[in-house]
């Protein structure tokens, strides 16, 4: 019947109860309006489907006057029936949802029970037999028929989805300080990978480590490319043009991958960005796949899991949107967004159902995927047609962040913090990651100002914590002295020694933390990791309440707050703060001459930890050279000075810190040793003639190394850091190497690139 109608070129319509009064044919005549607004034409289920599938219809009223036609009249109809005009007018039955449609039926009624379902079949584009005498079981078998017809419910999955990305905030960046970060300061740089990656697996930088660099250069403008035109045609390395389908974009800790996911939802939604290109954007944290072993999941179950969970209608929209991405003519315009691959890359075994389903993600026509540098098997991956990295913020976008009044309302701290940055090389490469920016912003004040902070990663890093220590006083409720304490008595808190007092507690758990994770390589702390850590910990204070502290602590936050607390995974702020907290537990336990508990997580076996015990002494010496414990070594070093020395007038403490790099074992065939040193030497600034003296022998090695470099084809890489003291430099100047120059260029790029971006 509807097909009939559709198919009619006019379809004309004769209402009974709307007269023309007196023979007057003035269509605007109130009393003629009222009628038709009345007209129990309206209220008749059958008569849907005469007003929407005719192209054309015509109304008469009780004379067979003419009233107008669904065009002319469409403001009236529209008022009366609440459909929308653009149904009206002819716009496809589909592009509404299910549940609007039924709602156009809402005050028709039938003659008979049954018809109320029958009536909608071809609204829905469905068929089922007409067996009348079943009464409402006519509307059962329709919303079957439509459970099986997945197309009816894409128009509602698409509003649920949106809803899902909304309702939650979930494309909301937060700052340190808990306030939303606008959009347009989200600033993200990728660049092309031009490299071969599978070819890059012999650096010996650390993957948990933040000397480990990115392997582009975020000042040339050539390798760039801007999100909006991450799908546009390009040239390939062989010159033939290609239009990019399956990307990988990598990027260390903190550089903003999941940053970047949320922006691209944000501006999908809210300003129309790739559009054309796709229907759908699913953005998967893979993490969430976590803790699914042995199970048979789809990825029916996973769209409705991750999107749909909530809503009463969610195996529906998971089954369309199942439909729309494995039906040829549609996959296309379904693009995936898998966040987090190295975080699940090697969770399950290959025949797992798991793993398959992630096979499967991986092998959609339209993807992007972000990954770390490590932990991820590229011949495994298929085929990609771009590889990028997020490269963190230039030194413009450093500018124009502090500026913005959004995030220093105080133009005069604005001007300080920026000031900061220019005079201290340090300072320029920790805040191209985003987090650490947000952090010296949020923590910028009388610490930060003073003269000697700016000696050290350590003392930045110091100062910063303090601020959010006090900070986290208050949220966590402390008490101390029998008195709860407010923010006046959290500010007056200026020595660390006053501050650990008060949160000795969270202090060490969150060092046991990290440093169980550190030497289990995880950076992602799951509610398993984080059991078998509280297991561990179960000789501290019993009323301790450990999720308690990772929900409150400005030092970690949750991959996705929309998560139950028990689902939620924890990971701190940025890996080098985890780094600090390790190493704080190392130096603890080194003064103390206290044994270190080395424990093995084993993620799939609930509660299941080995415990190691071994002196920080052997410790350092069987990891000293572990790229792993590169950082650690580092801040081990400032920290030995910086909270132990003010009781330690003769520096033994870091003495003995620094001496015990000289002692076996040695590595003899690399510059990994000189590195290690020269970095930790970077963060001591106070001297003694012991200290003297292994700084002094430190550099002496470092000098034949950088002459043995600046005359190899690799070039002269530890002279390239900035912790590389200038007068060693100057040195080999003075020898006049060839590559020295270029050496020179390349350390400084700070004001020079500041002023090529503006």
């Amino acid at each position: 019947m509807f097909r009939w109608y559709r198919d009619a070129a006019k379809c004309y319509v004769y209402l009974s109860d709307v007269p023309v009064r007196g023979g007057n044919n003035n269509q605007n005549e109130p009393t003629w309006e009222l009628d038709f607004r009345k007209s129990k034409w309206f209220t008749r289920g059958w008569t849907l489907q005469e007003l929407l599938a005719p192209a054309s219809v015509e109304f008469f009223s009780q004379e067979w006057e003419y009233l107008g036609s669904k065009t002319t009249l469409e403001r009236q109809i529209h008022e009366t029936t609440q459909i929308p005009i653009k149904a009206l007018r002819g716009a496809p039955l589909p592009t509404f949802g299910v549940e609007e449609r039924m709602r156009w039926r809402a005050n028709r009624n039938t003659k008979k029970e049954e018809d109320n379902a029958y009536c909608l079949l071809g609204i829905f584009n469905v068929f089922i037999p007409l067996i009348y005498g079943e009464g409402e079981n006519a509307f059962r078998r329709l919303r079957e028929e439509l459970a099986k017809a997945p197309d009816a419910w894409l128009h509602d999955t698409k509003t649920a989805l949106r809803a899902y990305y909304l309702d939650a905030n979930r494309p909301l960046i937060q700052r340190i300080s808990g306030d939303p970060l606008p959009m347009d300061r989200c600033y993200i740089n990728l660049a092309i990978v031009e490299r071969s990656i599978r070819g890059n697996r012999e650096r010996d930088s650390s993957p948990l480590s933040i000397s480990a660099e990115p392997e582009v250069d975020s000042t040339d403008k050539d390798s760039q490319v801007l999100l909006p035109e991450l799908f546009r045609q390009r040239k390939g390395l062989d010159g033939k043009p290609f239009v990019p389908k399956r990307i990988l974009i990598r990027g260390h800790a903190g550089v903003g991958k999941t940053t970047l996911c949320k922006k691209i939802v944000h501006d999908f939604l809210h300003n129309g960005m790739w559009q054309p290109l796709f229907d759908w954007v699913l953005w998967i944290p893979l993490r969430h796949l976590k803790g699914n072993f042995g199970r048979i999941y789809t990825l029916q179950n996973l769209v409705k899991n991750e999107f749909f969970a909530q809503d009463l209608n969610g195996t529906h929209f998971s089954q369309a949107l199942w439909k729309f991405t494995a039906e040829e003519r549609t996959r296309n315009k379904v693009l995936f967004i898998l966040d987090g691959l190295d975080e699940v890359s090697q969770e399950w075994d290959p025949e797992t159902p798991m793993n398959k389903l992630l096979r499967y993600l991986l092998q959609q026509p339209q993807v992007i995927v972000t990954s770390q540098p490590y932990g991820i098997n590229l011949d495994s991956l298929g085929q990609f047609d771009l590889h990028l990295e997020t490269v963190g913020f230039q030194p413009s976008q450093v500018e124009a962040y502090v500026n913005d009044p959004h995030i220093m309302q105080d133009e005069t701290l604005a001007r300080e913090i920026l000031t900061f940055i220019r005079e201290h090389p340090l300072i320029q490469e920790l805040v191209q990651i985003p987090i650490q920016l947000d952090a010296l912003c949020y923590s910028w004040d009388q610490d930060l100002r003073q003269s000697d902070i700016s000696k050290s990663m350590t003392t930045i890093y110091h100062a910063i914590t303090m601020k959010l220590w006090r900070k986290d006083i208050i949220r966590l409720g402390k008490v101390y002295g029998g008195k709860s304490l407010n923010e006046h008595h959290a500010q007056s808190f200026r020595s660390w020694r006053q501050i650990e007092k008060v949160v000795r507690e969270e202090m060490s758990f969150l060092e046991c933390l990290a440093f169980t994770g550190l030497c289990n390589e995880v950076i992602e702390f799951n509610s398993k990791d984080r059991d078998q850590v509280y297991e561990h910990l179960s000789e501290m204070a019993g009323d301790l309440m450990h999720d308690e502290i990772m929900q409150k602590s400005s030092f970690v936050r949750s991959s996705d707050i929309s998560l139950d607390d028990r689902e939620r995974s924890y990971h701190f702020i940025h890996l080098t703060f985890q780094e600090l907290f390790a190493a704080q537990y190392f130096v603890r336990h080194w003064a103390r001459r206290d044994p270190i508990s080395c424990s093995t997580l084993r993620g799939r076996e609930p509660l299941s930890v080995s415990t190691t015990l071994t002196t920080p002494q052997e410790f350092f010496q069987r990891e000293k050279y572990n790229p792993r414990y590169a950082t650690l070594w580092r801040f081990a070093a400032g920290l030995c000075q910086a909270r132990w020395s003010r009781n330690d007038p003769t520096f033994t403490l870091l003495e003995e810190y620094l001496q015990a790099w000289n002692a076996e074992p040695r590595d003899l065939l690399g510059p990994v040793h000189q590195r290690l040193l020269m970095h930790c030497h970077s963060e001591v600034t106070v001297s003694s003639d012991l200290i003297r003296g292994l700084r002094e022998k430190t550099e002496n090695e470092l000098l034949q190394w950088l002459l043995f470099e600046s005359n190899s084809e690799s070039g002269c890489n530890l002279g390239r850091e900035r912790e590389c003291p200038e007068h060693v430099l100057n040195t080999i100047l003075q020898k006049q190497s060839e590559n020295t120059n270029f050496m020179l260029y390349v350390r400084y790029p700070y004001d020079q690139a500041c002023h090529q971006q503006r």
